[in-house]
């Protein structure tokens, strides 16, 4: 059990423990019972807690309903560090796929990605994650270096927990998109097929499955922001 920390600015407790009863350290330092949090009622932090209470006991599924204040989502991590690479589209017989778990549930109609290199068409998509999985949303074929911000998109669910595809094609060589940097690709080839090599899109609009996915070390995971902002 953790130790209370003790007072907070004279005023507030310190939380050791806000949803599992753990305890806390109380007003005074002591320590807390069964999740109380002293004897301190009115401040901010204690009125903090009880409105996380509220909203953790009134959602589904006794958790923080994080969908209702969560707007975006950038694949493949929420907590990815920043893109620091380029995916290059070669060959371009392939289309190039990464598999990613939502770590949150958000419905979202709008995608974003970034074209580093832009000679030809290229295009992005989110899919169930099957060999034939349903394409959820497409941003269509893009040319040109640049953001690539693509709104009105019939609106899409990512459940938390679930696993989704990710794929860009294009359809000239060595055209890049955005991806993360070296050091996560790698993370990717640990266990099974995190990514691969799948069906080809036509003129950079993306296919309507991803295919059987193809291992490969030269895929890497690319930047997606998923939003309804």
């Amino acid at each position: 059990m953790p130790k209370p920390l003790g007072k907070f600015g004279g005023e507030e407790p310190f939380i050791t423990g806000v949803a599992g009863g753990t305890g806390a350290g109380s007003k005074e330092g002591g320590a807390g019972s069964g999740g109380s949090f002293g004897s301190s009622s009115g401040g901010p932090v204690t009125k903090a807690i009880e409105a996380a209470r509220e909203s953790q006991d009134s959602s589904p599924e006794g958790g923080l309903s994080l969908q209702q204040a969560t707007t975006f989502y950038i694949t493949p991590h929420g907590n990815m560090s920043t893109p620091s690479g380029n995916l290059v589209i070669n060959p371009t017989t392939v289309s190039f796929v990464f598999r990613f778990v939502a770590v949150y549930t958000i419905t979202f109609t709008k995608i974003a990605f970034e074209i580093m290199i832009g000679n030809g068409n290229l295009g992005v998509a989110v899919y169930e994650d099957s060999d034939s999985g349903v394409r959820l949303a497409t941003s269509g074929a893009h040319t040109g270096v640049g953001v690539k911000s693509v709104t009105g998109l019939s609106p899409v669910t990512l459940i938390a927990g679930r696993t989704y595809r990710a794929l860009v094609t294009g359809d000239t060589l060595n055209d890049a998109i955005k991806s993360v940097g070296s050091s996560e690709n790698a993370l990717f080839l640990t266990f099974g097929v995190k990514k691969g090599r799948g069906t080809v899109g036509a003129s950079g609009v993306p296919p309507a499955t991803t295919g059987a996915l193809t291992a490969s070390g030269d895929v890497q995971p690319f930047a997606l922001v998923l939003s309804s902002e």
